[in-house]
C-alpha cells in the first residue's frame, strides 16, 4: 500500500505540473488556459488528499494489505498518457489543443482515480479497526 501511495504522489504532482505548463503554453487562449490552471490546482488538492492518506498510513502499526496487483505493466499503462504529454512538451514544446485535450481526458479518466479511492478507503478502514 505504501508503494501505491508513493506512486499517487508522483503522478498527481506530474499531472499538476503538466497542466500548469500547458496553461502557460496556451496563454493566447484565455478560456483554455484558465481551464488548464483550474486542473492544475485541482491536482494540487488531490496531492494534499493523498498526503493526508499517507500520514494516516504512517500512523498504522501495519499497512493494510492490498487486494490489487500493482505491477510494472499496470503502472506503465496508467502512466502512459501523462508520460506522452510530458514527452511532447519536453521534445518540442509544440502540442495542439486537440492533442492536449485528448491526453488530458485519458489522464483524468484513467483508473488511477479508482485506485486512489480504493487505497484511501483501505487506509481509513484499517485506521478505524486499529483504534
Amino acid at each position: 500500500m505504501k508503494e501505491l501511495i508513493e506512486w499517487f504522489v508522483q503522478m498527481e504532482h506530474l499531472a499538476g505540473s503538466l497542466y500548469l505548463r500547458l496553461s502557460h503554453k496556451f496563454k493566447d487562449d484565455p478560456a483554455f488556459s484558465r481551464f488548464l490552471l483550474f486542473l492544475s490546482k485541482e491536482e494540487d488538492q488531490h496531492l494534499e488528499l493523498i498526503r493526508s492518506s499517507e500520514q494516516e498510513l504512517f500512523k498504522l502499526k501495519e499497512p493494510p494489505p492490498s487486494d490489487i496487483i500493482f505491477d510494472r505493466k499496470t503502472r506503465e499503462r496508467l502512466e502512459a498518457p501523462a508520460r506522452e504529454l510530458y514527452g511532447l512538451l519536453a521534445a518540442s514544446g509544440k502540442i495542439s489543443k486537440r492533442t492536449a485535450l485528448k491526453l488530458i481526458v485519458k489522464i483524468e479518466f484513467s483508473e488511477w482515480n479508482s485506485l486512489f479511492l480504493y487505497a484511501a478507503h483501505s487506509i481509513r478502514k484499517e485506521g478505524f479497526n486499529s483504534e
